[in-house]
């Protein structure tokens, strides 16, 4: 399992070499509009540094938004949304045009959260699948042999939209994306106060996350080999909120096993985190997942919990927001030796 870390910034360039990272993940936006000018200032640099780098491709938000109420309000025919794509098309085979001889593989937006991915609405599970069949083939018509990446999908050991994905766009994705952030359950159960039940130890924590892990890989494997799919599994973007000890220490224990603060934010101790990073990762490679890359470099300042900034976005850095590195620092490192064999 080949280890990456996302966002490069020249800037940072150390500590990607440092760390002996072999990918990152950079977002090429608002495709829908044309060639996205300002994705070079990284990739080139990105790429002539030796990593290889996953291009993930966002639509407008008036895209996004479009393509929602087109979701939930479409017209029989569907011309509605087929007009949507033809701007989609359009950019993401400029785009890749572009920026192919530098780009590894390509990815389409589209996460669990996403208005027309995830939820209750009608036709939400298959409106994602079908924009990737239009970027898969837009992709392909300039590239044959570039991958194309779904967005990717997996919160808390679910295995979201997968399913509709494999039977809708099974020809559609070179490597099923998984982003799959484990936010509230670090143990196998616990009372209706949110107390630890039976899981009395560090050890017995992590087996129980890893085969929670371990079974949601395996559902969707047996899921897309009944369906002829033998895609490998990538991971674009992954990560751990991870907190000081103390801080860890002090925080309160709410739900199924969140590690939750004042300022709504998710995080586990740093010494635990190393533990759980272990048995994770050995599991995603015993699943045959091919690349990891991590999210993210740097912790940032908390500034709000859900609208404006989400735990990924505070406490998942291997650095903290002093630039101090973390024990995971040196764990993430040690996995990425290990790939680079």
């Amino acid at each position: 399992m080949q280890i990456g870390l996302d966002d490069y910034k020249p800037e940072e360039l150390e500590y990607f070499q440092d760390l002996g990272v072999t990918w990152t993940k950079l977002n090429c936006i608002d495709v829908d509009k044309g060639v996205d000018e300002q994705f070079i200032t990284k990739a080139e640099s990105a790429a002539n540094n030796g990593l290889r780098i996953v291009a993930d491709m966002r639509p407008s938000a008036a895209l996004h938004e479009a393509i929602s109420n087109a979701r939930v309000q479409a017209d029989e025919d569907g011309s509605a949304f087929e007009a949507l794509m033809e701007p989609l098309v359009s950019g993401v085979t400029a785009n890749v045009k572009r920026y192919g001889e530098l780009v590894s593989a390509w990815e389409f937006w589209g996460e669990y959260d996403c208005t027309y991915v995830g939820g209750f609405f009608p036709g939400k599970a298959v409106t994602y699948p079908n924009i990737l069949k239009r970027v898969h083939a837009a992709v392909k018509d300039v590239d044959a042999n570039a991958p194309v990446w779904n967005g990717g999908y997996g919160v808390n050991f679910q295995r979201h939209f997968a399913d509709a994905l494999i039977a809708e766009a099974p020809d559609a994705f070179d490597a099923l994306n998984w982003h799959h952030y484990n936010i509230t359950e670090y143990g196998a159960n616990c009372d209706a106060l949110g107390n630890v039940a039976n899981i009395d130890t560090l050890a017995k924590r992590v087996f129980a996350t890893s085969e929670k892990f371990r079974t949601m890989f395996a559902g969707v494997r047996e899921t897309m080999d009944a369906a002829g799919c033998k895609q490998p599994f990538v991971a674009s973007e992954w990560g751990m909120p991870v907190v000081p000890d103390e801080m860890a220490a002090g925080a309160r224990f709410i739900g199924l096993f969140s590690f939750v603060f004042q300022s709504g934010t998710f995080g586990l101790g740093d010494t635990e985190a190393c533990a759980y990073l272990d048995g994770w990762l050995s599991t995603f490679a015993e699943a045959g997942m091919e690349v990891l890359i991590y999210h993210r470099l740097r912790d940032d300042v908390p500034h709000g919990t859900d609208k404006n900034g989400t735990f990924w976005g505070v406490y998942c850095g291997l650095l903290d927001a002093a630039g101090e590195p973390k024990r995971m620092y040196g764990a993430l490192k040690d996995w990425a030796r290990k790939a680079a064999g």
